[in-house]
């Protein structure tokens, strides 16, 4: 069997021998500006998929299992909370969310957590790792308070049932589009550790102990600069990484031999200008939602020239188990594709040829607070 998502919100199943349609199944509604972009993983005759729609009013983020024989959903979560009236499509998976961790003013829908790349799945245990995508008014904190569970986190369920386990929040006030856009990587380290390794588009690479679920550390992998800036409507505000920035739609690699894992970023800042509560409020249902005051669809999100700011990109190798930089290569392009890893004498020779070319350390730029020690050990 072959699966894949579409714009219009279904899931559609084929033959893989013939090309048959065999079935589909409708999981969004794009009413809501909700589609299915996203890469559905199978597991013991589940097909596991989400849908996108972060950022259109309204649009919400839901988790799915569809039996891959027949597309029957097996079982349905809400990524973020469920409002009145809104219609549930299967079984709902057991959770602890509510609407109390939102705080929205009147007129602001709950909208976000969209699922925008694939899922990560630990076949020993049946668990489901899935990233979620950034709470809306992408640009406009004040309407929604809260902590807004569960965007811009890693939320953890049970495969079979869809019941919630856990969520590992990586931005906890997101007002600059950092969604968790691409799934974490399970790893064992050199040293024996039982690890999920992340990489959202803040800018850090994130790696969590499995064993007790508590971080372990948290390495800047690209330009951050002006995160903490407040933003007020009709005000335009600079910052780095943008909307566009981190790790956008791949995973980090790791590398067993070296116990390295690789993150390729893109180093592209932003400017933003966002919207006042009336102009949030007038949106339809399933319009465009960043609450970026423009009329120019291009800018969307944010103002994201090369003259802007920094356009570029970023290879880092960073330690496994103790998240110090080992070396980093700078691209004149942002770095958007995935990386692999190949053989170890193929890895050596990369790593070598790498370090080479850069024998002393980058300019220093402003990396974040804890760039500091960072920078020196790597050096």
């Amino acid at each position: 069997m072959l699966f894949r998502g579409t714009e219009d919100g279904r899931v559609l199943a084929y033959d893989f021998n013939t090309g048959k349609h065999v079935w589909e199944t409708t999981i969004a509604d794009a009413s809501r500006g909700e589609s299915v972009p996203s890469a559905p993983i199978v597991w013991d005759g589940l097909v596991f998929v989400g849908n996108a729609g972060s950022d259109f009013k309204g649009g919400k983020g839901h988790m799915f299992a569809l039996d891959a024989k027949t597309g029957k959903i097996v079982w349905e979560f809400f990524l973020v909370p469920k409002s009145d009236g809104e219609p549930v499509r299967g079984p709902l998976g057991a959770s602890p969310l509510n609407a109390s961790t939102w705080k929205n003013d009147p007129g602001i829908p709950i909208t976000g957590g969209g699922t925008w790349t694939s899922y990560t799945l630990d076949p020993e245990i049946g668990l489901l790792y899935v990233p979620g995508g950034n709470p809306a008014p992408d640009f406009v904190i004040g309407v929604r308070e809260g902590e807004n569970l569960y965007t811009d986190s890693v939320v953890v369920l049970d495969a079979k049932t869809g019941d919630y386990k856990r969520h590992f929040k990586l931005v906890l006030k997101d007002w600059h589009d950092w969604d968790v856009s691409n799934p974490p990587i399970l790893i064992q380290t050199a040293g024996g550790k039982q690890l999920m390794v992340v990489a959202p588009k803040d800018g850090y690479l994130y790696g969590f102990d499995r064993t007790n679920n508590s971080q372990l550390y948290k390495v800047p992998v690209t330009q951050i600069e002006n995160v903490a800036a407040a933003f007020e409507p009709g005000e335009s505000v600079h910052f780095c990484p943008g909307a566009v920035g981190g790790e956008e739609w791949n995973s980090p690699a790791y590398h067993p031999q070296t116990n390295l894992v690789f993150t390729g970023e893109v180093d592209w800042c932003d400017t933003a200008t966002p919207k006042d509560l009336n102009q949030l409020r007038s949106v339809s249902i399933g319009e465009p939602w960043m609450g970026m005051a423009t009329w120019d669809p291009f800018n969307m999100f944010g103002k994201m020239s090369r003259a802007d700011g920094h356009w570029a990109g970023w290879l880092y190798a960073t330690d496994a188990d103790s998240g110090v930089w080992k070396w980093r290569l700078k691209s004149n392009y942002p770095i958007v594709s995935g990386l692999t890893p190949t053989a170890e004498a193929s890895c050596s020779s990369a790593t070598s040829a790498a370090i080479s070319t850069r024998s002393t350390p980058p300019p220093a730029r402003n990396f974040g607070a804890s760039s500091s020690a960072a920078r020196s050990q790597a050096a």
